[in-house]
């Protein structure tokens, strides 16, 4: 089950390109481990994607810095790591292919990307 999914331009985190849901109905910490891995990854300190477990969650997170967009999700902990790589690879994938302007796209556009692509965990 996918609790959160975000887009983010850089590391605006209060104007996502994509969020549901809203940052504040998310827990806290997970939600700051999340952004304090995309913030490490834009700063060349830390890796552009990767898996790990905060409390009962998980979060995963791809950032792509040449482009300065990241995506970030939080499902339940049971998920199992490699479905949330897969996922986060395909989601980006489509996205950079789909979107004509990957910093400034259409918000409705973005929203028809992210329902095309299927959590593994789903399918």
């Amino acid at each position: 089950m996918l609790l959160g999914l975000y887009i983010f331009v850089d590391d605006d985190f209060d104007d996502p390109i994509y969020a549901a849901p809203d940052s504040d109905e998310l827990d806290e910490e997970a939600w700051e481990a999340g952004c304090e891995a995309i913030v490490a990854a834009l700063e060349g300190d830390g890796h552009n994607a990767g898996v790990k477990t905060v409390g009962e969650l998980r979060i995963g997170w791809k950032s792509m810095p040449r482009a300065g967009i990241s995506f970030l999700v939080i499902v339940p902990k049971k998920t199992k790591a490699t479905s949330v790589v897969s996922y986060l690879r395909h989601l980006s994938r489509t996205y950079m292919e789909e979107v004509d302007d990957p910093r400034y796209p259409g918000r409705h556009g973005v929203e028809e990307v992210v329902i095309e692509v299927i959590p593994p965990w789903e399918a």
